[in-house]
């Protein structure tokens, strides 16, 4: 009678264990983050990858990567608690659309477009990162620069930033995806303005050079923006509170890291799950973005200079009839600042 106590006894306990361990995976699988990520190797959105990395933001959330915008749609309006990273267009885009949708970090503050020349242009033009930029683009003039179709309007607003006419000083050639490097390395182009991955494939393989830097703040058109964001749907706001909270104050953190401790960041970079072609890329684009990112997630609700930089092919609504502030909620990015 005792040895089949005993075994009653054990039984018991070894069900109710399992019976807590699976309500506890049924628990953790609702409360999962799922975050909807437009690409698995953009370092434009770098200090989320640096605050999982290091740790600050849980490394059991769940990465989703939509193929268009109906996947997107369908991720994005999903059960259960999402975060997505939306790219300035796509944010007013919904906004103009009306849709339930809140900003509630800034990721990118600078450009992430540059300008990059062969050794060619470097020699023939003889410039270098000791001039100014609006002596550079004097030395560049009547080259071919190479450029997607999004960037163009940026690159408009560079030059007319510094007196010179796109269309008479420079000879802009609109050329997509990986056609840019293809292009740049068989001379088709003098000049690329890129971002990543396309800026440091080549950087690191194609002998590029860096000739104005704009992911620094050195053009003050295109710097001390709100350009990608961190965002939920409205109902989520108060669902999912600890969670989002978690969070924006894990990007915080990484922001501070990056300011802070650049090196650290990297070795917190170096273990996160963003995709890279090889090491010396992941560091060059690493070094030149770490300095684009704001010093605090706080979003700049005033979107004037933003509408004026969309890609040639968004539409552009009249900010006069949105109230941008709408879409946006920095109660998350404020406590995280006021709390680390």
């Amino acid at each position: 009678m005792h040895l089949y106590t005993s075994i009653l006894i054990l039984f018991f306990f070894v069900y109710n264990g399992l019976i807590q361990l699976k309500n506890k995976e049924a628990v953790s699988k609702a409360d999962q983050i799922t975050f909807i990520l437009p690409e698995s190797n953009n370092l434009q959105w770098i200090n989320f990858y640096v605050a999982v990395g290091a740790g600050f933001i849980d490394d059991s959330i769940q990465l989703k990567y939509p193929k268009n915008k109906r996947s997107f749609d369908e991720l994005f309006d999903a059960e259960g608690p999402s975060i997505t990273i939306l790219p300035r267009p796509l944010l007013i885009e919904f906004a103009s659309e009306g849709k339930e949708i809140k900003a509630i970090a800034n990721l990118l503050e600078n450009d992430p477009v540059n300008l990059i020349g062969n050794s060619t242009v470097v020699q023939d033009r003889q410039v270098d990162s000791s001039q100014t930029v609006a002596q550079i683009l004097e030395k560049l003039q009547g080259l071919r620069i190479g450029v997607a179709p999004g960037p163009v309007t940026r690159l408009k607003k560079l030059l007319e930033f510094y007196g010179f006419d796109p269309e008479n000083h420079f000879k802009i050639s609109i050329t997509g995806g990986r056609q840019q490097n293809a292009a740049f390395e068989k001379n088709e182009i003098d000049l690329l303005y890129a971002h990543t991955p396309f800026l440091e494939d080549a950087l690191v393989n194609q002998n590029g050079n860096l000739l104005i830097n704009q992911s620094n703040g050195s053009v003050p058109a295109l710097s001390e923006r709100a350009i990608h964001f961190l965002a939920v749907k409205s109902d989520q706001l108060e669902a999912n509170q600890a969670q989002i909270q978690s969070v924006v104050s894990g990007i915080y953190r990484a922001q501070v890291l990056l300011k802070n401790d650049p090196e650290e960041a990297f070795r917190a970079l170096m273990k996160s799950p963003v995709k890279y072609a090889s090491e010396k890329e992941l560091r060059t684009i690493f070094d030149i973005y770490k300095n684009a990112v704001p010093s605090t997630p706080l979003i700049n609700p005033d979107f004037s200079k933003e509408l004026d930089l969309l890609p040639g092919h968004s539409p552009v609504p009249s900010s006069k009839d949105i109230n941008y502030e709408n879409f946006i909620d920095n109660r998350f990015a404020q406590f995280a600042i006021d709390t680390l």
